[in-house]
């Protein structure tokens, strides 16, 4: 019985950890995406300029 308990326990340190994490990384690749986006435009426009 302590082991199961101990197991869950032990994911539930690790889903209180992972899923605000994760979010955070989420929430990271959408700006560096985003980021991504506006500079190969701004690449773009400066080759069709020159």
């Amino acid at each position: 019985m302590s082991i199961n308990k101990a197991k869950l326990t032990e994911t539930d340190i690790i889903t209180k950890f992972n899923m605000p994490a994760s979010d955070q990384l989420k929430a990271r690749l959408s700006e560096v995406q985003t980021t991504q986006l506006h500079l190969t435009s701004v690449i773009v426009v400066q080759a069709c300029n020159q």
